[in-house]
């Protein structure tokens, strides 16, 4: 018995039930993360752009702006139980995610994907803040994450993000 993936030996009489388990999966996911998506939003980021700009980030939704909360949360909480953790070192980067979605756009490689921008607290491996950013934005375009990221949810991480 093997467990690689589409090897229908491992599923014995259950296979076309799984199959259907996992397409049923990705269409929750796919409505899940459509679901932070708002064209309003997008085509309102588009009309602010300057007659020479090609990248624009849009407001996040609502849903996003909730989700940003429950992560505030978890870092405050993650600060709490970890008193040994003196300071909270944050390292920000883009790293450009290749998709072959028709919506994506070229990417300063000139692949196409996306390029999110994270707040990640290093010791502990932890996202901290985030911006969902096209392939098209520079990671120096616009607010960085680390200046548009709420350094008041780190206050009980004692002084992180104190200059």
């Amino acid at each position: 018995m093997s467990d690689e993936p589409g090897d229908r030996s491992s599923r014995g009489s259950e296979g076309p039930r799984l199959e259907f388990l996992h397409i049923a999966q990705a269409a929750a996911a796919r409505k899940f993360l459509y679901s932070f998506h708002d064209e309003a939003l997008i085509t309102a980021a588009q009309a602010r752009r300057g007659p020479e700009e090609i990248a624009y980030i849009p407001e996040e939704t609502a849903p996003l702006q909730g989700l940003a909360r429950v992560n505030r949360t978890l870092v405050q909480e993650v600060g709490r139980r970890c008193p040994d953790q003196g300071i909270a070192p944050v390292d920000q980067d883009a790293t450009i995610i290749e998709s072959h979605k028709q919506a994506t756009l070229r990417a300063y490689e000139g692949g196409r994907g996306y390029q999110p921008m994270l707040a990640v607290w290093s010791e502990l491996n932890l996202v901290v803040a985030d911006e969902f950013r096209d392939g098209n934005v520079p990671a120096n375009y616009g607010d960085c994450v680390g200046v548009a990221f709420d350094w008041t949810i780190c206050q009980p991480l004692r002084g992180v993000g104190e200059r």
